[in-house]
């Protein structure tokens, strides 16, 4: 089964979601504000990109200076998520599976 990203994302998260950096770095370029949007679920793409491990991803978003204290609706900031590591995509099939094994370790 192949993972498929969350429904309710838009098409920033997506092309995180997809590796597609070099569709991104123009979105941002044309609309750098979208570095910073929140899904329903909270989640920048810059907690994809951390999420997902997309290095390509990571050094577009951080040309456009992510705000990293964000948190998601789990009250995960970036650099929670990346305390959890890194997803296997092939072992994932659904978003709530990559929910359920993102752990944070942050003291706040």
């Amino acid at each position: 089964m192949v993972a498929v990203p969350p429904h309710d994302t838009t098409f920033v998260h997506n092309m995180v979601w997809h590796n597609q950096y070099d569709l991104l770095e123009v979105c941002l370029c044309i609309s750098p504000t979208l570095v910073n949007f929140q899904d329903i679920y909270g989640n920048t793409p810059y907690h994809y990109a951390i999420m997902l491990g997309r290095e390509n991803c990571i050094d577009v978003l951080k040309k456009f200076n992510p705000n990293i204290a964000l948190c998601n609706n789990a009250g995960q900031t970036v650099s929670c998520v990346e305390q959890g590591g890194r997803l296997d995509l092939k072992a994932i099939a659904s978003w709530d599976a990559i929910c359920a094994t993102i752990q944070c370790s942050c003291p706040d």
